[in-house]
C-alpha cells in the first residue's frame, strides 16, 4: 500500500521509480546503482515488485549492471527468474546481458553452474543452442569452460549439441581440455566415444603447439598430459586412429600410435611439432577442411624465414597435390606468394628445383597465356596477374556495370610493379562506355583531377572512367592512366579498344611527359610540408588514405614518385613502359632505411635518399629533354673579398680591369655614416651565349682573369627578357633549383649625395607597407668607381613564379612607387641562374 501511495503522489513516478541508490543485498554484498525494484526482488518483496512494474512501470531491464533477469541469474536466484518469466515480465531468449557477448540467462547460468535455473530454463523452451556474441560459445561450451559438469550434463541430455564449435571452430571438449576440465573431457568421451570427438580433443593440442610454440602461452606438460588422456581413453573405448604413410615434408615421422611412442618424444619439442602437424593433417584432410591450406601456407612462410627452401618446396609440393585431392582451385595467390617471398629472399635458393616447383604449380593456369616463361620475376608476377572470372563479375555486379558497357580493366598499381605483399589490395582500372560528368583538373597544374574510386571487399581500390574522360587524361598525359596502355598482356584483363594507337599519334608529347614525371614528384615531396591533421593533398596513388597513418601514406608516395620518374624516361626513350619493375627495388631500400614503420627517427634519412634518388632520375630526364636553355645577354657579377687593404685591391682590380669588358663596382653595405661601414668591391660584364653551357665559359674565363684574388661569390644573371626564362609559375617550380635560381627586381634610385639615415629610414618603411609583393631594401649604395653618384637600390627577390607572374608583380610594384612620388629612374630585372654562395645574400640582408 506505501508503496503504491508513493508513486500515486510523485509528480514524475519514472524518476521516483527509477532512483538509483546504494543497499546492503541479502547476501550482505555492498551493491551501487540499484533500484526500488530491484531491492523488492532481492528480499523477495514480490507483490511489491509488482506495484513497482505494474502501477510504476519500473523498467525490468535496469539493473547494477544487466537487465534484472541477468542479475538473477548471475546471483543464482531461482526465485527472481522465475517470477519475471511466470508473470512475462522478462523473454528468456531475448534478454541479454549489457556487454559485448549479448548472452542470454541459459549461457550465463551455465557460465555459473546454476543447474537448478538451467534446468527451469530447459522446461520454458530456452534456446539451447544460442551462442554469444564475440566468441559464439553455446551455454555447453561455457560450461565446458568452466568445469560445471552437472550443468553440462543436463545440457547434453536435453539435446544441446557437443560438435558445435565457437569462431576458432573450437568445441567443447576441446575448450574443456584447453582448460583442464579432465572431468568433462571424459564425460564428452564417454558419451559420443566416436572419431570426430576424439579428433576435436587432438586438434585442440596440435593448434596449441602450432600456435604457442616458443612463447610463453606454451604448456608442454599440458599437451602431453591431454594426448595421454586420449590414449588411454581411445584404448578404453576401442577408438583407433587412422595413420597417414610418412613423407618427406614431413621428415618421414609418422604419428604416435600409443603411450609409449609419445613418452619416447615428450621432451623433443621439435619432434612435438611435426606430431602437431601431423595430427593437425590427419583430422583436416578427412573433414575436408579447406582451413588445412591456410595453416599449411603458414608453415612455407616460417620455413622461408628460417632459409629452409628445399623443405619449403617439398611442403609446397605436399600442399599443391593436397589442392588437387580435394579439387581445391582457390590457393592460386597463396602458392604465388610462397615463390615470390622465397623469390625475393636475399638467401640463395635452389635454382633448378624452384623453377621446376613453380611450373608444375602454375601449369594449368598458364595454358592459354602467351610466352613469360623466361626465369624472372616477371613470370611470377604473371601468375598473380590471372584473376578470375567470377571476381571480375562480381566486382562489376558491385559497381552496377553490365559487362557489355566495359570497354577495359587494367590491373595496375603494386603486382604489375613487383612491390605487393600479401596484404596489397589489387589495384583496377575500368574504363566504361557509361557516361560520366567531364573531368575537373585542379586549378594550379591541369592534371590532378578528381575520380571514381571505390574500395570493394576490402581488397580491390577501383577507379572508373568513361571512355572520354579517359582519353581526356591521356590527353594530359596523366601517368596513371597513360601506363596502363603499356601494362603486359596478362594485366590487362579486357581491352576492347587499343588506346596505345591514340595516345601515340595524338596526345604523345615528351615536353609534357618531362613536366608530369616532374610534377609527381613535386606533389609527393610537397606532402611533407602537410600538417599532420591536414587532409590528403593531391595524388596519383589510389592507396585509401582513411585506413593509413599519415606518414604511410607520404613514404608510399615518395616511391610513387620516383616510379613516374622513371616511366617518364622509360616513354620518352622508347615511346612505351617496357619493365614495371625496374626501380622497385629503391622500395626496398627506403624500407630498410626507415625500419620500424612506427618509428619517426629514421624519416628524414628517407626523405634524403629519395632526394638523391629524384635528382639522379631527373638529370636523366633533364639530358633527353632539356627544358632549362636560355639563350641571350648574362650578367657576370663577381665579388671579391677586398679586405685588409681595400685601397690596394682597388688599385689592383682597375689594372686587371684595364683594357676588359668588367666594370667595377663599389658596394657600402650600411648608408649610414655613423655605423662602421661593411665594404664589398664587385666586378660585372655582360656575355652573350647559352645556359647551362655559358657558366663552364665564364667560371674558366673568371678564374683566368682573376686568379690572384679572393672571390667570394660570382653571380651569373640571365636578362628577365631573354628567351627560355621560365615563362609559368610551374615551369619554374619543376625545371629550376628552388633556392638557387629566382627573379629580381631591382629598382634604382639616383642620389646627388650619400644618403642621410632620416631618408633611409623613410624608404625602408615604404617598403614594409607594400608587403605584397616580398620587397625589401638592400641595405647598400652602389657606386661605379670613378663615378660621382650614389644609386640606392630596392630589390624584390621572387622564388616560386614565372616570369608572366614576375613581370606581373613588377608591373604593380612601379604603379605602387608612380602613386607615392617616387618613381624609380631604372628597373632591371633579372633571372638568376647561378650563385656560387647563396648564403651571401642572407647576410646582406641581415
Amino acid at each position: 500500500m506505501v508503496v503504491g501511495e508513493i508513486i500515486l503522489r510523485s509528480t514524475d513516478k519514472a524518476k521516483t521509480v527509477e532512483l538509483e541508490g546504494r543497499v546492503h543485498s541479502i547476501s550482505g554484498d555492498l551493491v551501487d546503482k540499484v533500484t526500488a525494484l530491484w531491492c523488492a526482488l532481492d528480499r523477495a518483496h514480490f507483490s511489491v515488485a509488482r506495484t513497482l512494474i505494474n502501477l510504476g512501470k519500473a523498467d525490468v531491464n535496469h539493473g547494477p549492471l544487466h537487465p534484472l533477469l541477468i542479475d538473477a541469474t548471475i546471483r543464482g536466484r531461482l526465485d527472481i527468474v522465475e517470477f519475471l518469466v511466470e508473470n512475462d515480465y522478462a523473454d528468456i531468449n531475448e534478454t541479454k546481458t549489457n556487454d559485448e557477448n549479448k548472452s542470454n540467462c541459459l549461457i550465463i547460468a551455465a557460465s555459473h553452474g546454476h543447474t537448478q535455473i538451467i534446468e527451469y530454463l530447459i522446461k520454458k523452451n530456452v534456446e539451447l543452442e544460442s551462442k554469444t556474441c564475440v566468441d559464439e560459445n553455446t551455454a555447453l561450451a561455457v560450461a565446458a569452460i568452466g568445469g560445471h559438469l552437472e550443468s553440462l550434463r543436463l545440457l547434453y541430455m536435453t539435446g544441446a549439441s557437443s560438435n558445435m564449435g565457437n569462431h576458432t571452430k573450437k568445441t567443447p571438449i576441446a575448450l574443456a581440455a584447453e582448460n583442464n576440465q579432465l572431468d568433462v573431457v571424459n564425460f564428452l568421451l564417454e558419451q559420443n566415444h566416436d572419431h570426430a570427438t576424439f579428433d576435436d580433443l587432438e586438434l585442440g593440442v596440435a593448434l596449441h603447439i602450432l600456435s604457442h610454440k616458443g612463447t610463453e602461452e606454451y604448456k608442454p606438460e599440458w599437451v602431453i598430459q591431454i594426448l595421454r588422456h586420449s590414449f588411454i581413453k581411445r584404448t578404453q573405448l576401442n577408438i583407433s586412429k587412422i595413420i597417414a604413410e610418412s613423407i618427406a615434408v614431413y621428415n618421414f615421422q609418422k604419428e604416435c600410435q600409443s603411450i609409449d611412442e609419445l613418452d619416447q618424444i615428450q621432451h623433443n619439442a621439435d619432434r612435438l611439432y611435426i606430431e602437431a602437424l601431423l595430427i593437425q593433417e590427419r583430422i583436416l584432410v578427412l573433414r575436408k577442411d579447406e582451413s588445412l591450406f591456410t595453416l599449411l601456407f603458414e608453415q612455407t612462410n616460417e620455413l622461408i624465414g628460417k632459409g629452409e627452401f628445399d623443405r619449403c618446396l617439398d611442403l609446397t609440393l605436399h600442399i599443391f597435390h593436397l589442392c588437387q585431392q580435394f579439387e581445391v582451385h582457390n590457393c592460386h595467390q597463396q602458392f604465388f606468394w610462397v615463390f615470390y617471398t622465397m623469390f625475393n629472399s636475399k638467401m640463395s635458393i635452389p635454382v633448378d628445383r624452384f623453377w621446376e616447383t613453380c611450373d608444375l604449380v602454375f601449369k594449368p593456369s598458364q595454358e592459354n597465356s602467351n610466352d613469360f616463361h623466361k626465369r624472372d620475376a616477371r613470370y611470377l608476377l604473371a601468375t598473380a596477374g590471372k584473376m578470375n572470372h567470377s571476381e571480375i563479375s562480381l566486382i562489376l555486379r558491385e559497381l552496377n556495370l553490365s559487362e557489355d558497357c566495359v570497354a577495359n580493366i587494367y590491373n595496375h598499381g603494386s603486382y604489375p610493379q613487383g612491390t605487393c605483399t600479401p596484404k596489397s589490395d589489387r589495384d583496377l582500372i575500368i574504363v566504361t562506355r557509361s557516361s560520366q560528368s567531364p573531368l575537373k583538373f585542379q586549378s594550379d597544374f591541369d592534371y590532378f583531377h578528381g575520380f571514381e574510386l571505390h574500395k570493394l571487399f576490402n581488397k580491390y581500390d577501383v577507379c572508373v572512367y568513361s571512355v572520354e574522360n579517359f582519353q581526356l587524361a591521356l590527353e594530359k598525359n596523366y601517368l596513371f592512366c597513360v601506363q596502363c596502355l603499356f601494362l603486359p598482356d596478362e594485366f590487362k584483363i579486357k581491352e576492347e579498344i587499343d588506346f596505345r594507337i591514340t595516345y601515340l599519334e595524338k596526345y604523345y608529347n615528351t615536353v609534357r611527359i618531362k613536366e608530369v614525371a616532374f610534377y609527381e614528384m613535386l606533389s609527393s615531396f610537397n606532402l611533407l610540408n602537410r600538417p599532420q591533421d591536414a587532409f590528403y593533398p593531391k595524388c596519383s596513388s589510389t592507396e585509401n588514405e582513411t585506413n593509413q597513418p599519415l606518414s604511410d601514406f607520404i613514404f608510399k608516395n615518395l616511391f610513387h614518385g620516383i616510379r613516374f620518374l622513371d616511366i617518364g624516361e622509360q616513354l620518352i626513350q622508347t615511346r612505351s613502359v617496357h619493365d614495371f619493375t625496374r626501380v622497385s627495388y629503391i622500395l626496398d631500400e627506403m624500407k630498410d632505411i626507415r625500419g620500424d614503420p612506427t618509428d619517426e627517427s629514421n624519416k628524414h634519412r628517407v626523405v634524403e635518399y629519395v632526394r638523391k634518388k629524384s635528382v639522379e632520375f631527373k638529370s636523366k630526364l633533364d639530358a633527353l629533354v632539356p627544358t632549362n636553355i636560355i639563350k641571350g645577354i648574362f650578367k657576370v657579377h663577381i665579388t671579391f673579398d677586398c679586405k685588409p687593404n681595400s685601397e690596394q685591391v682597388i688599385e689592383k682590380l682597375k689594372k686587371t680591369c684595364q683594357n676588359t669588358k668588367y666594370k667595377i663596382a663599389f658596394i657600402q653595405l650600411c648608408a649610414d655614416k655613423k655605423k662602421n661601414n661593411l665594404q664589398q668591391l664587385i666586378a660585372f660584364s655582360y656575355y652573350h651565349g647559352e645556359y647551362p653551357s655559358i657558366i663552364e665559359h665564364c667560371e674558366r674565363k673568371i678564374h683566368e682573369q682573376f686568379k690572384n684574388f679572393n672571390i667570394l661569390r660570382i653571380q651569373i644573371k640571365s636578362l628577365g627578357s631573354n628567351e627560355g626564362v621560365p615563362q609559368t609559375d610551374i615551369e619554374k617550380q619543376l625545371f629550376w633549383n628552388e633556392k638557387t635560381c629566382y627573379f629580381e627586381f631591382h629598382y634604382r634610385i639616383v642620389l646627388k649625395q650619400e644618403l642621410d639615415g632620416n631618408f633611409l629610414k623613410f624608404l625602408q618603411k615604404r617598403c614594409e607597407s607594400y608587403s605584397t609583393y616580398k620587397l625589401y631594401l638592400s641595405p647598400y649604395a652602389f657606386k661605379q668607381i670613378d663615378h660621382k653618384k650614389f644609386h640606392y637600390i630596392i630589390t624584390m627577390r621572387l622564388f616560386d613564379v614565372g616570369r608572366n607572374e614576375a613581370f606581373q608583380m613588377n608591373n604593380q610594384v612601379v604603379k605602387y612607387y608612380k602613386r607615392i612620388s617616387f618613381l624609380p629612374s631604372k628597373v632591371e630585372p633579372e633571372f638568376i641562374v647561378y650563385d656560387t654562395n647563396i648564403d651571401l645574400m642572407k647576410a646582406e640582408n641581415a
